[in-house]
């Protein structure tokens, strides 16, 4: 009997160290941003390496902690052959059971002036590289409830980053009506093939659409519409890396009804028809 609340592919942890793989080479990555339709939170174990995340640089030493949300592309510019890593991805499905929008929003809200970057201390590190073994065995052996035990670690190493540094977390400099957001966030990456129009949705969660409207871009640092574009071409592209599904279905599964405007908005974005796009990173 499976008691795990999630799939394995809705949570995800891996551990790193030496040359990259082929995928992961500088040299491709600038060519072809790193992409997954999840949140990924990167650790630094020891080494050196320089990133990219939605377009800002970072330098990432030991102790270095990445957030990164699944509307951002990102990449290596450069590496040492001593850069250790792990990564852990997760789900908006994963996101929902953690029920912490303080927490969360280190991956989900990005205001003007959000850094990307934390970096530990050294009795920090140490502890939060025993909680990443511990979830990184979890996962491995992936043992009945290993997911709930998985999250729960997870949860102790954001909150253990709150009490020593809460002004890292965006939500915690504008407490009032984040939970509101938080929930709007999960149903919107949740119901991307319906109606998700301000009237639609405000209606849904019985708030005034102008309100819900300012405090969307407030916390998210995206307008209402830039969201849902974004996370539906995030979608997208995901399914046209990891699904042979027709461009016309691809289209559906994300909520565009029309291919033709689907392959208008996707080129305006990413400078390349969906097909193109998906043929360049297969290439890859």
């Amino acid at each position: 009997m499976n008691i795990d609340l999630l799939p394995e592919e809705d949570l995800v942890i891996r551990h790193r160290s030496g040359e990259p793989g082929f995928y992961m080479r500088p040299e491709e990555q600038a060519l072809h941003p790193h992409f997954h339709y999840q949140y990924e939170l990167i650790l630094c174990c020891g080494g050196t390496a320089e990133f990219v995340v939605a377009g800002n640089p970072y330098t990432l030493t030991q102790g270095s902690v990445l957030f990164v949300s699944n509307l951002e592309n990102h990449f290596i510019c450069s590496h040492d052959d001593a850069f250790e890593r792990y990564a852990i991805r997760f789900s908006s499905r994963a996101a929902e059971l953690m029920r912490n929008p303080v927490l969360l929003s280190l991956f989900r809200q990005r205001p003007g002036g959000f850094c990307h970057l934390y970096q530990c201390g050294e009795k920090e590190l140490a502890h939060v590289q025993r909680l990443f073994q511990s979830m990184e065995r979890e996962y491995r052996n992936q043992k009945p409830c290993w997911s709930q035990v998985l999250i729960s670690t997870f949860l102790i190493l954001l909150s253990g980053i709150y009490r020593r540094n809460p002004d890292v977390f965006p939500a915690n400099r504008h407490p009032e009506g984040q939970m509101l957001i938080f929930r709007v966030q999960n149903y919107l990456e949740n119901h991307l093939t319906e109606d998700l129009s301000l009237d639609a949705v405000s209606a849904r969660f019985y708030v005034d659409k102008y309100h819900l409207s300012h405090q969307f871009t407030r916390f998210t640092g995206y307008s209402f519409k830039q969201y849902i574009t974004s996370a539906r071409l995030s979608k997208a592209k995901d399914l046209l890396l990891h699904s042979d599904s027709e461009i016309q279905q691809v289209a559906e599964q994300v909520g565009y009804h029309s291919a033709t405007h689907f392959i208008r908005v996707f080129k305006e974005a990413e400078g390349l028809s969906p097909l193109q796009y998906r043929l360049r990173q297969r290439q890859s």
